[in-house]
């Protein structure tokens, strides 16, 4: 029986993602999704910007999951 490891890794952009892809592939993982994921804004934020909290949203990140043997 085979078991995979599996790691689950964010980017800010795709830059970022492209850089570390080819890094984690040269170590034998492979990438088996990626999506796109919007962050709520956090107390912080909506503390300061208030209604427009949810006009100016956070900048969306890349959720990255990868696995090898």
């Amino acid at each position: 029986m085979n078991y995979y490891e599996v790691k689950v890794k964010t980017y800010e952009n795709a830059k970022e993602f492209d850089r570390d892809a080819k890094r984690m592939s040269k170590g034998g993982w492979q990438v088996v999704q990626v999506t796109n994921q919007q962050p709520r804004p956090g107390i912080g934020r909506i503390a300061l910007l208030g209604i427009f909290a949810g006009v100016f949203k956070p900048k969306p990140v890349l959720v990255v999951t990868y696995q090898r043997l």
